[in-house]
């Protein structure tokens, strides 16, 4: 048997590591913040009670101490982030528990291009708090796979596809901070796919769904979706 899944994987784990080790050099660009940060702090608290130079000196410094000690907690936090090994488990889900290991095959083969074309749709989004994000699309003749930067990815099996749904959807975000709450409103455009037999055990309407944060990405993936799937005409993009 042909090795194009493991050597697809692997292809995959290179991408997602290289997004995870330049993560963790900004994570450790934010530790002499930490340090500063603490160290203001106990400064500051020096200077409200009335501690003399020497007072606020040393406040500053139990501060750093407190930085540096707060260091190993604040990179076992972080490490929850690090988004290689949830993409992997990801993938993993998303392709092994649906396909046997003779379509993993074939699932590669297509994704490598190597049983006809395979159309790419890549862009990246500023997040807060959470830098950039990349994300593709990645469509062949058999399958849609949407992968990101941030460790998710899906999967559809197009040939299952009875319908497409492009939608749009709002949720509020609340954030609290120095005692303040704030509300945002967030807009998403997803696209549910609906296949042919629903899959047992699914609490939503559709099976499958890619989310996309600005309208232009979706319409370029839907745009294409109408160009080739419309050619079925058992397959409908609503």
């Amino acid at each position: 048997m042909n090795n194009d899944y493991a050597e697809w994987l692997e292809k995959e784990k290179s991408w997602i590591d290289e997004k995870d080790k330049k993560l963790k050099k900004q994570t450790l660009l934010y530790l002499p913040l930490l340090i500063g940060g603490s160290m203001i702090f106990f400064a500051l608290i020096g200077i409200l009670a009335g501690a003399d130079l020497k007072g606020v000196l040393q406040n500053a410094l139990i501060g750093a101490g407190i930085g540096i000690g707060a260091i190993p907690f604040f990179y076992v936090i972080m490490l929850a982030s690090f988004p290689a090994k949830h993409y992997m488990k990801n993938l993993k889900e998303q392709v092994e528990d649906v396909l046997s290991p003779e379509e993993r095959e074939e699932f590669a083969s297509q994704m490598f291009g190597l049983k006809g074309s395979i159309e790419e749709f890549s862009w990246t989004d500023n997040e807060k708090f959470a830098g950039k994000r990349e994300t593709k699309v990645r469509i062949t003749k058999d399958y849609a796979l949407q992968t990101s930067s941030n460790g998710a990815a899906l999967m559809v099996q197009l040939q299952k596809v009875k319908k497409i749904v492009a939608d749009t959807r709002e949720y509020t975000v609340t954030t609290r901070g120095g005692g303040v709450k704030i509300q945002q409103t967030v807009t998403v455009y997803p696209l549910y796919f609906y296949y042919q037999k629903p899959e047992e055990g699914k609490k939503s309407a559709y099976d499958r769904e890619f989310t996309f944060k600005r309208r232009e990405d979706r319409e370029r993936v839907s745009h294409y979706f109408n160009q080739t799937l419309l050619r079925d005409e058992e397959c409908k993009i609503l």
